[in-house]
């Protein structure tokens, strides 16, 4: 098997002692070793791609008494450390232009996860899944680009509604040519445009009321994750919908939330009878209307202003969620939780939410799951 030193990775020598000084800009990560002569020349081995086997017998040609089994070891040690990579067969599963595409994601991917030996796992379980957005405007459509753009296998997009002038300053992809067309037709053509190894399904549809989330039993049954960013006639209550639909098909899925003024909403991500489910986060939010001594007179929240920074931060946040929760390449930080980013401060306040006991929806077990 090939080794070498990962992309991404300096290599500095400390002029007053023996000190090797290794810079991993992915991960941050800055290691400092002591370093043998044998092992400088291990690095000037592993600067290309060499087989282990040829690297120990060049080493061994000068220092005869270098230890193989000390030298699979440090071997193991740089990997995991996420300095030095094996050449594997992970790519077995894509083509030479999906490779050419997709190898610094991968390679990204790797920096992350140094323990696993072939980081293109991460890359074949996107490639291999399927998700469903609901709604493609302010945050979806950005979703729905990331994802693409990020290799997933098979994109599901719902909405009902046409380009709009006022779409231009926020939603992506859509063009001044778009308008007047169905969204869901114009991010289709974009879409199949950066890549067309995506399929992508067109379902054109106006989230009404719960029966219309219903009529897409068959798409939630069919994909890994579902993305609620529908606001009609508002996410609180689109996502009551969306979640007992999912939680009965033990599907994962996450509230797209959305933005107001300057604050945009992250999460929660959902997995069902594992976290807490929507109806545990909406009863919260219920309590603390319900106990305030005020009550709404006006909200024209629903038309306030909006900027394309913020909906593209937001939808960022979420796409790298839901790739985690694809592909397992970290931990979630959506799950019992969801965040407001203020777009001013960079800063993220989070609202913890614990699964409720009594909740009739993932507490009480109401579609015969085993609670875990």
């Amino acid at each position: 098997m090939k080794i070498y030193i990962k992309n991404g990775v300096s290599i500095l020598r400390d002029k007053k002692n023996a000190n090797i000084h290794f810079s991993i800009s992915t991960s941050g990560v800055h290691k400092i070793y002591s370093v043998s002569d044998e092992y400088l020349l291990f690095l000037d081995l592993v600067q290309s791609e060499h087989e282990t086997d040829v690297i120990y017998d060049e080493i061994v040609k000068k220092y005869p008494e270098f230890q193989k089994l000390e030298f699979l070891e440090t071997i193991e040690e740089l990997r995991n450390e996420g300095i030095l990579a094996y050449e594997t067969s992970g790519s077995y599963d894509f083509s030479d232009h999906e490779i050419d595409r997709y190898k610094r994601q991968v390679d990204f991917f790797g920096d992350l996860n140094p323990h696993i030996i072939n980081s293109w796992e991460f890359q074949k379980k996107l490639k291999e899944s399927a998700v469903l957005i609901i709604g493609v405007g302010g945050l979806g459509s950005w979703i729905a680009q990331l994802l693409t753009m990020m290799g997933i296998g098979k994109l599901v997009i719902c909405d009902f509604d046409f380009v709009e002038e006022h779409n231009l300053t926020r939603q992506t992809l859509y063009d001044v040519n778009d308008i007047g067309s169905s969204k869901i037709d114009a991010l289709g053509k974009k879409l199949f445009l950066i890549n067309n190894n995506v399929l992508i399904e067109k379902i054109d549809k106006k989230i009404k009321n719960k029966d219309d989330i219903y009529d897409l039993t068959n798409q939630i049954k069919s994909v890994d994750v579902v993305i609620n960013c529908a606001d009609f006639p508002d996410i609180n209550t689109t996502s009551n919908w969306i979640s007992e639909l999912c939680m009965k098909y033990n599907k994962k899925h996450i509230i797209g939330g959305g933005y107001n003024g300057h604050t945009g909403l992250i999460g929660p991500s959902i997995i069902p009878y594992k976290s807490a489910c929507w109806k545990c986060f909406d009863k919260k939010y219920l309590q603390n209307v319900n106990s305030s001594d005020l009550e709404v007179m006006i909200n024209t929240r629903k038309s306030a202003g909006a900027v394309s920074i913020l909906s593209s931060i937001v939808a960022s946040i979420q796409t790298w969620e839901c790739v985690k929760l694809i592909t397992g390449i970290g931990d979630v930080q959506t799950l019992n939780r969801k965040g407001f980013f203020d777009i001013n401060t960079f800063e993220i306040e989070w609202e913890e939410i614990d699964r409720l006991d009594n909740c009739e929806l993932c507490g009480g077990n109401k579609y015969g799951r085993i609670n875990k």
